[in-house]
């Protein structure tokens, strides 16, 4: 699978030439996400398998940091021998599945107000009665910023369907943010406190990496968490679907 990894060239080293390939560009993305979850996959069935291996802690601990798995990091985590739950790193991996799961779906998101970026007053509870993403992200996070043109599309393709975004930054410099905005072409609302990880939101919604995102039904709901690309599509779009059927 590492050489696997190798031989597919990452769009970030990419030529002006074959940045303008978009498709090729899409492409080597995919494949190389696909080829990093594939790892995951494997390490996991180790860790199973050897479930007594000081190995296996390790590679739970390292998946658990990753918000598309953290939720199988945890299953496995769970069937790790005793002895291995009473070590150090094991009390660390264990408070890292509390933080995430401050925020489970199913429950309701916490309330909270920031000033968006024209200094506005907002709350989460502006947003009631329709289907919402709540979505972090920082300027200098690559992958966040990876993801925008997405975001862009589907802000298009559904606003018009009781549909919204509101964006938390995760910046602490004001101009990197709001030029991160404007490059990006993000309309929707932007909020940020400025105080990076120490924010009052990232800490109550137990964030440990980014980008990391809640969709919220219109009583307020998480519904699902880090979904992205087409997932993330097509879940709104099924929700979508299903308001528009029950009127």
């Amino acid at each position: 699978m590492e050489k696997e990894r190798l031989s597919i060239k990452d769009p970030d080293y990419f030529s002006e030439e074959e940045r303008k390939d978009t498709a090729l560009v899409n492409k080597n993305r995919s494949l190389l996400e696909a080829n990093y979850y594939k790892q995951f996959d494997v390490q996991l069935a180790f860790a199973k398998e050897f479930f007594n291996s000081y190995v296996s802690l390790d590679l739970v601990n390292n998946i658990a940091r990753n918000n598309k798995y953290n939720h199988l990091a945890e299953e496995v985590f769970n069937l790790l021998s005793d002895s291995l739950l009473q070590l150090p790193k094991a009390t660390v991996t264990k408070e890292s599945f509390l933080n995430k799961n401050k925020v489970r779906i199913g429950s309701i998101a916490p309330e909270f107000e920031m000033n968006d970026r024209f200094g506005r007053n907002i709350k989460l509870s502006n947003y009631r009665g329709k289907y919402l993403l709540l979505d972090f992200w920082a300027s200098w996070c690559l992958p966040c910023r990876q993801e925008h043109p997405n975001l862009v599309a589907l802000y298009d393709d559904f606003k018009v369907a009781n549909f919204d975004i509101l964006s938390v930054s995760i910046d602490s410099k004001k101009d990197k943010w709001l030029n991160a905005i404007i490059e990006d072409g993000l309309i929707w609302g932007q909020i940020s406190d400025l105080k990076a990880s120490n924010g009052e939101v990232y800490l109550k919604y137990g964030i440990s990496t980014i980008p990391c995102n809640f969709l919220l039904d219109p009583r307020g709901k998480v519904i699902a968490k880090d979904l992205n690309g087409q997932d993330l599509r097509d879940k709104i779009k099924e929700v979508v679907n299903i308001q528009a059927n029950m009127h």
